[in-house]
């Protein structure tokens, strides 16, 4: 029972990072688009998943 908990809770975050790494990127391409990479967020800042 424990061991299901656990992985639950993994797949929780991992959908969490996946909805972050999702806004920002759709972000930075906005950004992009617009004629302003330089504005956009450096990929060594992003957090690894």
């Amino acid at each position: 029972s424990m061991k299901l908990k656990k992985k639950k809770k993994k797949v929780k975050l991992l959908f969490l990072a996946y909805k972050t790494w999702d806004l920002v990127y759709k972000q930075a391409l906005k950004i992009m688009l617009q004629g302003k990479a330089k504005a956009a967020i450096p990929l060594s800042n992003t957090p690894a998943l």
